[in-house]
């Protein structure tokens, strides 16, 4: 299942990444480019607007409810329960969509603390954007909360 997530929603795109799901989100993009991209790539729109009349060829969509994340996410299990929210986690880059790629943690000594580089097992990096990822104590809390949304 592939996303496009509105301008109101940056946030559920974040986490929906960080669940490995793909999610196409650009705080720039007017409605008419969301629903081009949607149409083009086969993804559902997720949104807080509901008003399409103007819009000939709405791509399938859901309505989010509510401001809070951890019900949001909860509704688009409700929505897609065959996805799998907790299997793929941190798989995709949190910012620019792309799937990680595992790289040698001797190529990532001199961009992370000390600290973390004696602690963290594996590194991973985005293809696109060059970020840098490693499993810390933050992953071990989100998948926490995670775990605790979809239980």
């Amino acid at each position: 299942m592939k996303f496009a997530s509105d301008v109101m929603l940056g946030s559920l795109a974040r986490w929906l990444r960080i669940c490995g799901i793909d999610v196409f989100y650009d705080a720039k993009i007017d409605r008419s480019g969301l629903f081009r991209i949607a149409r083009e790539e086969g993804r559902t729109i997720l949104t807080k607007a509901g008003n399409f009349k103007e819009l000939k060829e709405i791509p399938p969509y859901i309505m989010i409810e509510g401001d809070d994340l951890d019900a949001q996410l909860r509704q688009i299990k409700k929505a897609f329960p065959s996805i799998d929210f907790l299997s793929n986690s941190f798989s995709r880059c949190i910012d620019c969509n792309e799937l990680l790629v595992e790289i040698d943690k001797k190529s990532a000594k001199d961009e992370i603390p000390p600290k973390a580089y004696e602690i963290a097992g594996k590194f991973y990096r985005c293809p696109a954007c060059k970020k840098l990822f490693w499993p810390g104590t933050h992953v071990h809390r989100m998948k926490s909360r995670l775990e605790q949304i979809f239980k």
